[in-house]
């Protein structure tokens, strides 16, 4: 029985070190052989140089990124929404979603600030220190002999 093409990596170890941290492995190590897009150039050519040291092979850019793959795009919530929904929903949801914030500002502005006011809401600042200018070493040897 041979092993699928992605674990084809792990034939290497033979029996040892066990099942679950073999496949472990495989995958680890696909992830750092594979093939990233770059985000410079947008093609697929980028490769691993070291650990955390990528590199494309079309623009010649060299970055920074995870130790074995590329740091994905973090994606906000309204571009999570609009993978999911039709574009008019969307605007919508937006719309909604403004509103809710308008009035939450209006609700705010209509309460009074001591009254209503939460103590972490409005906490009190501190009163900042004036800051002393430094005596160079020849001024303090100075003030010594006159003292």
């Amino acid at each position: 029985m041979g092993l699928p093409k992605e674990l084809s990596s792990i034939k290497r170890f033979g029996v040892r070190y066990g099942r679950t941290t073999r496949h472990r492995y495989a995958i680890q190590d696909r992830l750092q052989k594979q093939i990233y897009k770059c985000p410079y150039c947008a093609k697929q050519k980028v490769k691993r140089v070291s650990v955390g040291l990528w590199c494309c092979r079309k623009c010649g850019a060299f970055f920074t990124g995870k130790a074995y793959t590329l740091a994905k795009k973090r994606i906000t919530a309204e571009e999570l929404v609009s993978q999911f929904l039709p574009g008019e929903q969307t605007v919508q949801a937006s719309q909604s979603k403004q509103a809710e914030v308008s009035a939450a500002s209006a609700e705010n502005a209509s309460q009074p600030d001591s009254a209503s006011a939460s103590p972490a809401d409005t906490a009190p600042s501190k009163p900042k220190k004036e800051k002393k200018p430094r005596k160079s070493k020849k001024e303090q040897t100075t003030d010594e002999a006159e003292a």
